[in-house]
């Protein structure tokens, strides 16, 4: 058995509490086989005091111990203690924080009788924080007259029809607090239990051995609506670990863990009845499994968080999440700590603003399960929160039967903004009295109720946000729902479906799938009941096998008072598939951007259909390149390193029955990941850009590369920022919420600037201002007036202000259409809406209105606007296509495809789906998934594309419509060798690369192994330094010698192009050998110095050769310009040295050649003049160690003179001769700067004796550097 080593505690939440609640405290066991557990409950607790007391464990396993003192500042020291092993102290401390209110959410629930519901209970401070105080013992719970646990109501049968009320108390401080909600117990009886995988992924039965997968048990009730059911309303199946599966529960949630391979089901059933459903995983060992973490970001400013996977990839490409049963742990708590998988950046006892975050550095996030451990770095930035913003800011208007998705974001002091609306520090709050209350499941989501107007803020931590929120849940009637799409359901493929609530108004709602009052089923099902279809609950629907299918959806109001709709449709058999496509099929990457790939599968009929996580496995040989993969997503990082990269997907959960030539579909794509460094980045944004509140515009940056390229930033690699940081006017978006800005939304009157920063590099938008302009009329583009059958119309809505129009998204427009025959309208949830025309003769009129605090502070808010048009035979007369006739195009840019059908009236329509697209040249690449086609350099002058009609649309026009395009192929422009320039140090190598650069807009390609390259004397130089060059591998690698100086590399291509790169060498002095204490007898002739230290750490420096003087400029006595005149005089100055002394091997290296030094100089003071303290000082030996002192030589910057006690005391301590030991020069003997009358001591080296010598007389010279 394993024997604990150590004990470490952890303060959970903040180590000030308030006085009557309570203060968490982790014990973790570290034991001798490096193994770690939670022993909070089997250790003895000693307190040093009763201002704390033990007040029991948590669910969890955490120690509670409760402020029994209500004296501000009273504090208890508290250890854990198990037999001999004793922790470290922590303190608990009783905070002038006070209990000032207790809220308990939700503040109305429905449940029917003998199922559960959490309520949850929360302590609001004085400071303004909000504590979850839902299972703390001082809390007192009651249902009616009947106690309940921690906030868990279940209502018994004799409930039914009751009101019931939900009150929580607690005393704090002295002071009593109370709170009440409402618990409604239906009738209602549970018809049907199913279990479902949490992560919605139903299609996807995948389960890895060793890995893990969160379900949840739902159940249909008799009136259609749908329950999740908490894990004490049912009894999972199997929990023995002896099988293929096992269910696992964690608190208030259930996974099911694979044990070995094989098929196993999981089951819940009802408690107290016979109900029960089920779900089979497949499980499977992986191959050759790695497991790694994964995460989002690799810094994070105080105060932000992210959450951490911990998953193994086998080499088939298979994924297992292991993150449920990981052990997460954290090197350093000063700054961050560890939540299960969440790194929050403030230390365990919460937000500290006074805390210097400039020394935080990188923490190591540490992730162990069994035998594998891997570690996740994290750099922790000094940037401190100054304003926390809520969204939306301003008044805002919720229709009835609606709940509102509130967002959270930090301002930073160096203006960046971080989306903070799931961090455990985030805190909602609503007024008194209101009705509408925040979801305790769903961060930011406030569920509303009855009509009424609330206020909505948010703290983080103890800051507050910058205004509260007005929200107004209206009083409009909802009258119907509508269900989509209505038909195009395939076996096999998952479908998005949508629920429309329409209000008395005539005004639509797309209802979300997050709201607990909204319920999609099965009703009725012809096929076999193991087969029935499932909607997630995101609203996914998924047919195993074919089949006619009704869907029921429901949206509940009150008690009894629910709206329904019901769909009936078949599920097709699904159509043979024919290939697997990705897009794009290739990429070009600089290293640290990042391309996410979409995987489609075509069925023989050519319909394409996007592949959702889970059907699909992304697989990348990064060939060398260092390039990563994330593949959950099939997002693709470049490496470090050039070359070609490939990406592959292979579509899962298909068999070779289901394909065309029966084998499992799978699909390439080329990443060629180039060597090229950004240097400039240019965001995209008009000049001068005015908005009106509420308008959002898309964030793009364009980068600019050193090989003259550019090309667009993901977002993925971009940092956005506002300028200044204070700037209230717009907001930073995360709108696809992929955890990354993309777009900036206007709030209010202001202006400011944003910033783009990527790899170090940055770039700045022009001024953007937001002005409470005047919406002065609604347009709707395009103005037809008829809408051929079997063709469709894509309409785009925008509202004209004052300061231009502005084109409307899904959150600012709402869209209708009449009649309900002969046409089907489509909200394509980006703000467009698209009709189809299925019957002749109707008159149609699509209305788009403005929603209702769409644009806020802005007049005109309550406009509409409506396109007439009539529906009519097809009658078409002809068709065009684009590119355009007779157009001349480049090779290698993707040029968009369109089909345009031409009706009798001259109006267009979109025909490009409606079309098969071919090409007279093979080379030339048509992409069906995204409507391009690009041409090849080896690929004809001209080209012809033809679009023939294969849609019944078209009526009895057939006639193939072609395009004849002329090819521009690139010519060689000229070449670039990069970088221009360069600056490296002596016996150092860098890498230059050539690129050709080409016309018509060709990527800039890279020769650098095709040119011939020449060291040549740079301008001004007329030696080339040694300097050499070789080519291999992609690079051209330039490699120094011993010599600095300045050189001109040059390439030059056959053609005669050539450029040039400078490169400077700068002399770096260097110890000799090894370095210090370096005993080689050869290398002190060479360009480098030899270095000793003695027994107190004291180094010491040779005599330096002449090789080293000429490195570093020096000059001896001789004539100009390669001698000085004055080197060997009393006048001597400069860099200049006094004679040279050749050793012959006897005490010193054979063939050596080394400088003597003088110790005079111009105007220096000489010993005996009356300032021996400052004798020597700018002397021509001084002046050498101040050389040695400001190159930094050997990471030192104090080199001076030494004493004579120094050089014998060196002499002492390597035993004897520095040549024999040191291989040091010694023949002639060394300087110190001990003054002896008028002259200098000296030491000889070889047997270290001491002498005297006047300054004038040429000497060795050693410098000095103290510890």
């Amino acid at each position: 058995m394993p024997e604990v080593v150590s004990i470490a505690l952890e303060v959970t939440g903040k180590a000030s509490v308030p006085a009557g609640l309570n203060g968490g405290v982790i014990a973790t066991a570290t034991y001798d086989d490096d193994s770690k557990k939670n022993i909070s409950s089997d250790v003895s607790w000693v307190l040093d005091n009763t201002n704390f007391t033990e007040n029991g464990l948590t669910n969890d396993n955490e120690q509670r111990f409760k402020a029994s003192s209500v004296s501000p500042g009273a504090s208890t020291t508290i250890k854990a203690v198990m037999g001999d092993v004793e922790s470290a102290a922590v303190t608990l401390t009783v905070s002038e924080t006070t209990v000032v209110a207790l809220k308990v959410t939700p503040t109305q629930a429905t449940i029917p009788a003998g199922l559960s519901v959490q309520f949850y209970a929360s302590a609001v401070l004085s400071d303004n924080r909000v504590l979850d105080v839902t299972s703390d013992d001082v809390v007192s719970w009651t249902m009616g007259d009947q106690s309940i646990e921690q906030g868990l109501a279940t209502p018994s049968a004799e409930s039914v029809g009751q009101s019931l009320p939900i009150s929580v108390s607690v005393s704090a401080g002295g002071q009593p607090f109370s709170d009440e909600a409402t618990l409604n117990v239906s009738d209602l009886t549970v018809s049907r239990v199913e279990v479902q995988p949490v992560d919605g992924e139903v299609w996807n039965t995948d389960l890895a051995v060793g890995a893990s997968r969160e379900v949840v048990a739902i159940a249909t009730m008799s009136n259609n609506t749908t329950q999740p059911l908490n894990n004490q309303d049912v009894i999972w199946s199997p929990v023995a670990d002896s099988g293929v599966v096992m269910v696992e529960e964690k608190g208030d949630s259930a996974y099911t863990k694979g044990l070995k391979a094989g098929v196993g089901e999981v089951t819940a059933t009802l408690k107290n009845a016979a109900e029960a459903g089920s779900f089979s995983f497949n499980v499977f060992e992986q191959v050759d499994p790695k497991a790694g973490i994964v995460g989002t970001q690799d810094s994070l400013r105080r105060g932000a968080s992210m959450r951490l996977k911990f998953v193994s990839e086998g080499s088939d490409g298979s994924i297992a999440d292991l993150t449920g049963d990981t052990e997460w742990t954290l090197n350093d708590y000063t700054y961050a700590h560890m939540e299960g998988n969440a790194l929050i950046a403030t230390p365990p006892g919460g937000y500290d603003p006074s805390l210097d975050y400039s020394t935080a550095g990188t923490v190591t996030v540490t992730a162990t399960n069994g035998a594998w451990e891997e570690t996740y770095d994290v750099t922790l930035l000094d940037a401190t929160a100054t304003m926390l913003s809520i969204s939306p800011s301003t008044a805002t208007t919720v229709a009835y039967g609606n709940n509102l998705q509130m967002e959270a974001r930090l301002t930073y002091s160096d203006g960046f903004q971080e989306n903070v609306t799931d961090n455990p520090s985030m805190h909602w709050n609503t007024n008194d009295g209101a009705l509408a209350s925040f979801s305790n499941t769903t961060p930011g989501l406030l569920v509303t109720g009855e009509p009424e107007t609330l206020t909505v803020s948010g703290t983080f931590e103890e800051m507050d946000s910058t205004l509260p929120t007005e929200v107004t849940v209206n009083n409009k009637i909802p009258t119907s729902l509508s269900l989509s799409p209505t038909s195009g359901y395939s076996a096999g493929l998952p479908q998005q479906l949508t629920v429309t609530m329409v209000y008395d108004d005539g005004t639509p709602e797309k209802l979300a799938f997050d709201d607990a009052d909204l319920s999609v089923v099965v009703t009725e099902w012809d096929g076999a009941a193991a087969d029935i279809p499932v909607i997630t609950p995101d609203g996914v629907f998924y047919a195993p096998e074919p089949g006619n299918v009704t869907l029921t959806a429901t949206k509940s109001l009150g008690v009894g008072d629910d709206i329904t709709t019901s769909e009936a449709f078949a599920v097709t058999p699904a159509k043979l598939i024919s290939l697997l496509a990705l897009s794009p099929k290739e990429k070009e990457l600089a290293s640290g951007q990042s391309q996410t790939f979409e995987a489609y599968s075509i069925d023989v009929e050519g319909n394409a259909t996007l592949l959702r996580s889970g059907q699909v496995t992304f697989t990348l040989d990064d060939n060398g390149t260092a390039s990563t993969l994330d593949p959950y997503t099939g997002t693709v990082t470049a490496g470090p390193s050039a070359g070609n990269a490939t990406l592959t997907a292979t579509m899962n959960n298909v068999t070779a029955e289901d394909t065309v030539d029966g084998q499992i579909p799978t699909q390439s794509a080329n990443i060629a990941v180039v060597a090229k460094t950004l240097e400039s980045i240019e965001v995209q944004l008009p000049e001068n850009l005015t908005l009106i509140p509420g308008q959002e515009v898309a964030l793009s940056a364009l980068g600019s590369y050193n090989d003259d390229s550019s090309a667009p930033l993901s977002n993925d690699t971009v940092e956005w920022r506002k300028d200044p940081a204070t700037t209230d006017a717009f907001e930073l978006v995360d709108n696809d919420r992929d955890g990354h800005v993309d777009t900036l939304k206007a709030v209010k009157a202001g202006s400011g600037s944003v910033k783009a920063i990527s790899s170090g590099i940055s770039g700045t938008s022009g001024l953007i201002t937001v002005d409470n302009a005047t919406i002065t009329a609604m347009a709707i583009s395009p103005d037809i007036k008829e809408l051929p059958v079997g063709f469709s119309q894509t309409f785009e809505a925008f509202a004209v202000a004052d300061t231009g129009a502005a084109k409307l998204n899904e959150d600012q427009v709402s869209w209708t259409v009449t009649s309900d025959v002969g046409v089907s309208g489509t909200d394509n949830g980006d703000g467009t809406y698209t009709v189809e025309s299925k019957g002749t003769g109707v008159d149609v009129t699509v209305t788009a209105s403005l929603k209702a605090g769409a644009f806020p502070d802005v007049g005109g808010n309550d406009l509409s606007k409506e396109e007439t048009f009539t529906t009519v035979p097809a009658d078409i007369t002809n068709l065009v296509v684009e590119p355009l006739d007779a157009s001349t195009v480049v090779v290698g840019v993707p040029y968009r495809l369109r089909a345009e059908a031409v009706q009798a009236n001259g109006e267009l329509f979109d025909a490009t789906d409606k079309v098969m697209w071919t090409s007279d040249d093979t080379t030339v690449d048509i992409n069906e998934i995204d409507k391009t086609v690009t041409f090849s350099e080896g690929g004809n002058d001209s080209v012809t594309l033809t679009a023939t009609p294969n849609d019944d649309s078209f009526g009895e026009y057939a006639t193939p419509a072609t395009s004849t395009v002329t090819v521009l192929k690139p010519e060689v422009q000229g070449i670039i060798v990069t970088p221009p320039e360069k600056t490296i140090g002596t016996e150092e190598s860098t890498e230059l690369k050539a690129y050709a650069y080409y016309s018509y807009g060709k990527e800039p390609l890279d020769v650098t192994e095709s040119v011939t390259w020449l060291v040549e004397p740079a301008e001004g130089e007329s030696d080339t330094y040694g300097v050499t060059v070789e080519v291999g591998s992609g690079v051209a690698m330039v490699t120094s010698s011993t010599q600095g100086g300045v050189v001109k590399v040059t390439a030059t291509d056959g053609a005669g192009n050539s450029n040039s790169s400078v490169v400077t060498v700068r002399f770096e002095l260097r110890m000799c050998g090894s370095g210090v204490n370096d005993a080689d007898k050869a290398n002190a002739k060479g360009v480098c110095l030899k270095v000793a230290a003695d027994d107190d750490g004291n180094w010491f420096t040779s005599s330096p050769s002449v090789a080293v003087m000429d490195a570093l400029g020096y000059k001896g006595p001789g004539p100009e310009p390669d001698g000085d005149l004055t080197a060997d005089s009393e006048t001597n100055s400069g860099d200049t040295y006094a004679s040279t002394y050749p050793e012959d091997g006897s005490y010193g290296p054979i063939d050596g050649v080394f400088a003597k030094f003088r110790q005079d100089g111009n105007g220096v003071i000489d010993p005996g003049e009356g300032d021996d303290a400052h004798a020597g000082v700018d002397g021509q030996f001084d002046r050498w160690c101040q050389k040695l002192a400001s190159l930094n030589f050997a990471g030192k910057n104090d080199w001076h003179r030494p004493t004579k006690d120094e050089l014998v005391g060196l002499y002492s301590s390597v035993g004897g001769s520095l040549w024999d030991a040191r291989g040091w020069p010694t023949s002639s003997n060394y300087w110190s700067a001990t003054v002896d009358g008028s002259d200098y001591n000296n030491v000889t080296l070889t047997h270290g004796s001491v002498g005297s010598y006047y300054p004038g007389l040429e000497n060795y010279a050693s410098c000095v550097s103290n510890p």
